[in-house]
């Protein structure tokens, strides 16, 4: 009897630890996996898009199972411009979990992807007919109506949103950005209320400012602003707005006073180097813009704004060698922007010229 116990423990340990095996190996193959997706998508970052092609495919062939449930994997497939592939991923994830939404959400995001806004919508539909709580439903149906110039139609797919989804965050506001992008302004202050009402987060109240601006109450936007300075301490944005808020009423020192904190304060927000930037430009302070923009291109590298605010404004005032090296700048960082391309060469003909 004893013996047979034995046995049944011993059978029984060595079961565990044959799970306790297989547990491990899928971890290590996930962790393998999701290192292998990473390659390739540093490759595509990198512009070797043949490279990342084969490192896909080599990934998917050993891991097919996870290739086909993998989340970044569809969004590398997607960059890759693999839509067939994607496709098919999205029909082979439903026929195995027909309950899950993100594979007919995907579906609708492979057509978004191919440049058919058409059958997106359509496809939007059709999964917000199955699972009308689809918050990102909504919202790729909206974005790919506007891009139909269906604009109206988008505000409508919108308000089902927000009316379906009255605690949803996102749809809240893409509501309030429709109205204020179709210009209505009284509509989108009341939608960005809302959103300052139902969550404790700046975009609300930055809103409720940029709205208030435009309506030119410029009083009660300060106030609301001094405000969300106050309550929204480490974020930089309350600071901009403000900048941009006191550049409206006249006062463009007291505005180049809020960059410049929120340079100072928030190094990481590429609007405080713009916005002063451009300030400074238009006051005629072209050495004082020179400065902020040096730093702006420093900081961030591959940002294409300032180093072409940056080229013309040398341009601009004829200073051919400097705006000859800025625009070289740009054509190394951003060798497909047709601007720089042009430019380079007109301020290298100066240049010439002068000598």
């Amino acid at each position: 009897m004893l013996g047979v116990i034995g046995e049944w423990l011993g059978r029984r340990r060595a079961l565990k630890e044959l799970r306790r095996a297989q547990r491990d190996d899928n971890r290590d193959y996930r962790e393998f996996f999701k290192l292998e997706i990473e390659a390739a998508r540093h490759a595509l970052d990198r512009g070797e898009h043949a490279d990342a092609v084969d490192a896909w495919e080599k990934v998917r062939t050993r891991f097919p199972g996870l290739a086909l449930k993998s989340a970044d994997a569809f969004e590398l497939v997607l960059d890759l411009g693999r839509f067939d592939e994607a496709e098919e991923m999205m029909r082979d994830g439903q026929r195995r979990q027909p309950r899950q939404v993100s594979f007919p959400l995907g579906y609708a995001r492979v057509a978004q992807r191919r440049g058919d806004a058409e059958e997106a919508v359509r496809r939007c539909e059709a999964l917000l007919r199955r699972f009308f709580d689809c918050a990102e439903g909504y919202l790729l149906a909206a974005q790919c109506l506007d891009a139909l110039g269906r604009r109206d139609e988008a505000e409508a797919v919108l308000e089902r949103g927000a009316q379906r989804l009255p605690r949803d965050f996102a749809i809240l506001c893409a509501h309030a950005t429709h109205a204020e992008q179709r210009g209505d302004m009284p509509a989108a202050l009341d939608r960005w209320r809302i959103v300052q009402q139902r969550s404790d987060h700046p975009p609300g109240v930055l809103g409720v400012a940029r709205c208030l601006m435009d309506l030119k109450c410029y009083d009660e936007a300060e106030r609301v602003l001094t405000e969300a300075c106050e309550h929204y301490s480490t974020n930089g944005y309350p600071l901009i707005s403000m900048g941009r808020l006191t550049a409206l009423k006249g006062d463009p020192d007291e505005a180049m006073r809020y960059w410049k904190l929120a340079r100072d304060r928030f190094p990481d927000l590429l609007a405080a180097f713009t916005d002063a930037a451009g300030m400074a430009l238009e006051l005629g302070r072209d050495a004082e813009a020179d400065e902020i923009l040096h730093e702006a291109i420093e900081r961030f590298p591959y940002e294409l704004g300032p180093h072409l605010t940056y080229a013309r404004a040398a341009h601009r005032r004829r200073d051919w060698s400097v705006a000859a090296e800025r625009w070289s700048l740009t054509c190394e960082r951003f060798p497909t922007n047709a601007e720089a391309q042009e430019r380079r060469a007109e301020a290298e003909t100066a240049a010439k010229a002068s000598l």
